[in-house]
């Protein structure tokens, strides 16, 4: 079945043999709704005989009546059909659908006739055949060269594009401080989506080609590993769950250190206790705001690393035909990718935690907190 599906579709193959394999490819048994292409493109051949045409549609239609009735049309509505073969077809059409039947016989009064039909065809074929030479006649060294050059800039231009900061999380400063998970998320989304977009590997690939052709074998030569296996790096920024761990700690020491501070400015009087119960609600909220603050900017420093360094560094590679290079400055695109999606559920965390440093933790404040703890004790 397969091989006669090939055998229909060659072209340099002769019609009437072609005509015998569709004749039994017809009245194969095929799946329920299913005429192959090549049968239907032989159903409507200019050049085959009207009668084996028929028979064609005919097989379709005695196997699988609902299955011939596009054919049946397609063969009814042409004029290139002898008219007694259509009224046979449109005869064949009534058992299927009444209504297209009657469509089609009301149509038999506005086609033209067979000759001139044959003429039009005719016509259109020699003017193909002209216009096919014309192209051809165009096709000098010159013209080649020029729709080369032509077609590889704008592959690249389409490179460029992708990564361009006019888009790519162009909002996500905003994002961030309105602490909008789903426009982050969307962010995030279009930049992991250009940094795996397998058509970035297939462009690659293609421009290769494309300027060894035009230029030679002055490019890189062509790695033994595919695109996607290359390793990149490329100092990405990175941020780990430890790293901001420690930074909060850092921030509530450099804030309780502040409180300590007031201490030492007021003393234990009663009024300014006041002042540091109120800065003891400030500094976690300080702290809070400081770790969102890390993971947001980490964010940013990805899609900033992504847009002014990675990907120009990849079309500026591109450029000098350094496809090799090129292909590490795309596998860095992918890990920076994978960072982004880490550090996205990183700060999506923070916002929805607060975080509190316990100053008991430090060894200046001991005594003095037990103190303060008193205080508020006392005021309760």
């Amino acid at each position: 079945m397969w091989t006669a599906h090939l055998f229909v579709a060659d072209e340099t193959a002769a019609l009437t043999t072609r005509l015998k394999v569709g004749l039994a490819l017809a009245a194969h048994d095929h799946p329920a709704g299913y005429v192959p292409d090549s049968l239907e493109r032989l159903v409507a051949h200019p050049q085959a005989p009207s009668a084996d045409r028929l028979a064609l549609a005919a097989a379709v239609a005695r196997r699988a009546p609902e299955d011939s009735m596009a054919l049946l049309r397609s063969f009814a509505s042409d004029p290139l059909a002898q008219a007694g073969h259509r009224m046979q077809a449109i005869g064949l059409l009534e058992g299927v659908d009444l209504g297209e039947a009657e469509k089609m016989r009301a149509l038999q009064t506005r086609l033209p006739s067979g000759r001139t039909a044959r003429g039009q065809h005719r016509e259109a074929t020699a003017r193909a055949e002209r216009e096919s030479a014309a192209r051809r006649g165009r096709e000098t060294p010159e013209a080649v060269v020029v729709r080369l050059e032509s077609t590889i800039e704008e592959i690249l231009d389409d490179l460029i594009s992708r990564g361009s900061a006019d888009w790519l999380g162009d909002q996500l400063d905003n994002h961030i401080a309105e602490t909008d998970w789903e426009g982050v998320a969307q962010d995030i989304a279009d930049i992991c989506g250009v940094a795996r977009d397998e058509n970035l590997s297939s462009s690659l690939d293609l421009l290769e080609v494309l300027t060894r052709i035009r230029y030679g074998d002055g490019t890189s030569p062509i790695p033994q590993v595919s695109g996607l296996d290359t390793v990149g790096d490329e100092g990405i920024p990175r941020l780990a769950r430890e790293e901001l761990e420690a930074h909060a700690r850092q921030e509530g020491e450099r804030a309780w250190r502040r409180w300590q501070d007031l201490v030492g400015k007021h003393g234990w009087n009663d009024d300014p206790l006041e002042e540091l119960d109120d800065k003891s609600i400030d500094v976690n909220q300080d702290l809070t705001d400081a770790v969102r603050q890390k993971a947001g900017d980490h964010l940013r420093k990805l899609q900033q690393h992504l847009v002014w360094k990675l990907w120009p560094d990849l079309t500026s590679a591109v450029r000098e035909r350094d496809y090799a290079g090129a292909r590490g400055h795309a596998a860095s695109v992918r890990l920076l990718a994978d960072e982004a999606e880490r550090a996205e559920s990183l700060w999506r965390e923070t916002t929805v935690h607060s975080f509190s440093f316990d100053p008991l933790t430090l060894s200046w404040p001991r005594d003095l907190w037990m103190v303060f703890e008193e205080w508020q004790s006392a005021r309760r």
